[in-house]
C-alpha cells in the first residue's frame, strides 16, 4: 500500500492507494490541515483492514503551491516514512491534479496561487508539455 499526501492548495487530501483501487479523503481547509492528515490516513488503512505495518512506500506533493501547506505535507510525510522506514516520493501538486481529472488529450491543470494568479501546468495524455508557470488566470 502506498499513502500520499497533497497539502499544496486549499483542498488537502490523503490516498492510499491498494492494488489497483484508491480510497481518499479531502476537503477544502483553511486552517490546520495538520490536524486532519494522520487522522485521515489511519481511518483509510482501517477502510482496509490494514495497518501502518502494510505501508510500502510515502508519496507527498511538493508543489507549486501554498508555502505553509507544502510544508505541512513535506513534515507529515518525511516523518510517517523515515518513522516506518519506507521510502518516500515526491511529485508535482500539479501533476497529480492532472491525473485526478483522468482524461486522454489535453489537460490544463491550474492552482490558486492567490492575487489573482494560478500556478499551470499543460499536460498531453499525462506527460507535462508546458509549465509550471505562474500565470494570470487568462494566460493559462
Amino acid at each position: 500500500m502506498i499513502l500520499a499526501f497533497d497539502t499544496a492548495g486549499p483542498v488537502v487530501g490523503v490516498a492510499l492507494q491498494c492494488g489497483g483501487d484508491v480510497d481518499v479523503r479531502m476537503e477544502r481547509i483553511a486552517r490546520g490541515a495538520e490536524t486532519r492528515l494522520v487522522p485521515w490516513a489511519l481511518e483509510l488503512l482501517s477502510l482496509r483492514g490494514a495497518s501502518r505495518s502494510d505501508i510500502i512506500g510515502v508519496g507527498v506533493a511538493v508543489g507549486p503551491g501554498a508555502f505553509t501547506g507544502i510544508r505541512v505535507g513535506l513534515a507529515t510525510a518525511s516523518g510517517l516514512a523515515t518513522g516506518l522506514g519506507v521510502p518516500l516520493w515526491a511529485g508535482s501538486s500539479l501533476e497529480s491534479r492532472a491525473r485526478r481529472a483522468g482524461a486522454a488529450g489535453q489537460v490544463l491543470s491550474m492552482l490558486d496561487a492567490r492575487k489573482g494568479r494560478v500556478y499551470a501546468a499543460l499536460y498531453r495524455d499525462g506527460v507535462r508539455i508546458e509549465g509550471p508557470a505562474d500565470v494570470a488566470p487568462e494566460v493559462a
